[in-house]
């Protein structure tokens, strides 16, 4: 057998008094595509985290291709060929395009084939801030693969791409070079199912399982979800046609949950942010109840009753779970009898969870106080099955209350909570 690309023995990392993995033993040789899979809050970004050297390992040894690495830099494990991509997309928002892929390789040859590969060809020059979540995304994984990596850590990749994106995805990294190793961490299975050759299950800080990736039990569970209200809409936002986009609109009466879904660019966060007054969109407008907003400020929509939930959480890592509720004048009571997972994080600092748990934490927030009006952006990114099953319950019982809740969730996920219908945008609009 050869020496593995990556060997991790008896690896322990402790976090607040808290072993996070616990004597944790694994090898990945050339070509093995190892899927991390577990509930939310088990160990699977800290266990990339270890491996890429941005957290401290309280004991074990970690080794890449036969060498210790365990107390080297993250830095210097870069160059040694670790590459990683994060929960939510690590671009350098400034620089173009090209320039973001400039900093992993200088031959032009590999970024025109990163840029083929993630299906961002003519976008070179265009500049990262400017670029759809899932295009960050997808540009993130283009930097990761233009370093031709030994090793890629991958975290919750698939995270605000669409179906075709994702069927890329999986042929970009089983056609990756077989003297490279990759390990996975992610929550949608058939993409996991697709792609692994092999995983790794983890469970309260232990291996619970190695073998083959298999397919998930199946499930009849399912949530019916109210249907549109007559009378005036609760909330109306139209956009302008602009040199890219036709005009578009959103409108969403009392009680009722509307599911934008779509291909990346296709504008479902550009409506939710110019309700929320937090993106300016030159000639739009924004009704709420009958009455134009767009002229309030993101603040004063809030107190006017509309609610975000933003993709990128923007929870206080300082403060405690309950710290970050209270500050919005929450119902812990409701909120924790509707998500009952969120109990044991109330006294946990934001900074110490999982990127699933601060999903929750941020969803939990966005539903803990009664809304005219809930804007959630991909609600259910990062939370395992049983948790997205148990934050859809809740969800349609805030719209029992008469809430008006409208959804942005990328097409083509399976496996996420049972839903009854969506609403569908039309592909490019915005």
């Amino acid at each position: 057998m050869s020496i593995p690309i990556l060997a991790v023995d008896g690896l322990t990392v402790t976090r607040d008094g808290r072993d996070v993995l616990q004597r944790l033993e694994l090898a990945v040789h050339p070509g093995d595509r190892v899927a991390v899979t577990g509930a939310n809050g088990v160990g699977k970004t800290t266990l990339l985290d270890a491996i890429a050297g941005t957290v401290s390992v309280t004991s074990g040894r970690i080794s890449l291709d036969g060498r210790d690495i365990t107390a080297i830099a993250s830095h210097r494990r870069a160059r040694l060929g670790i590459a990683r991509t994060w929960q939510h997309p690590a671009v350098c928002h400034n620089l173009t395009v090209a320039d973001n892929l400039a900093l992993a390789t200088r031959t032009t040859a590999d970024i025109r084939k990163a840029l083929h590969a993630t299906g961002l060809t003519g976008l070179d020059q265009q500049q990262a801030h400017s670029l759809s979540y899932g295009q960050q995304r997808r540009l993130e994984i283009a930097i990761a693969l233009a370093a031709r990596p030994r090793l890629l850590l991958l975290d919750e990749p698939t995270a605000g791409l669409a179906g075709p994106d994702i069927t890329r995805l999986i042929a970009i990294l089983t056609d990756s070079s077989p003297n490279t190793a990759i390990l996975v961490a992610d929550h949608h299975d058939a993409f996991l199912n697709a792609l692994a050759t092999r995983r790794l299950e983890l469970t309260g800080g232990g291996t619970l399982h190695t073998g083959p990736p298999h397919p998930p039990p199946a499930t009849a569970d399912r949530c019916p979800l109210p249907t549109s209200s007559a009378g005036v809409p609760a909330l109306q936002v139209n956009l302008p046609a602009n040199r890219h986009h036709p005009a578009a609109e959103l409108h969403v009466a009392a009680g009722q949950i509307l599911w934008l879904t779509g291909p990346n660019g296709s504008g479902k966060t550009t409506r939710l942010e110019t309700a929320a007054g937090i993106r300016a969109t030159p000639g739009a407008t924004v009704t709420l109840h009958g009455r134009r907003i767009e002229h309030l400020s993101s603040a004063a929509r809030h107190r006017a009753g509309i609610t975000l939930l933003p993709q990128t959480r923007r929870l206080f890592g300082p403060l405690t779970v309950a710290d970050n509720l209270a500050l919005t004048g929450a119902d812990l009571t409701w909120i924790v009898a509707h998500l009952p997972a969120l109990q044991p994080l109330l006294p946990r600092r934001a900074e110490t969870l999982s990127g699933g748990q601060q999903q929750l934490a941020a969803l939990a927030r966005a539903l803990a106080r009664p809304a005219a009006v809930l804007l959630l952006d991909e609600p259910f990114e990062g939370l395992d099955h049983h948790t997205a099953q148990a934050a859809l319950l809740a969800i349609t019982a805030r719209a029992d209350q008469q809430t008006a809740i409208v959804i942005a969730h990328h097409h083509g996920r399976t496996r996420e909570p049972e839903i009854a219908g969506k609403n569908l945008l039309a592909p490019g609009t915005k």
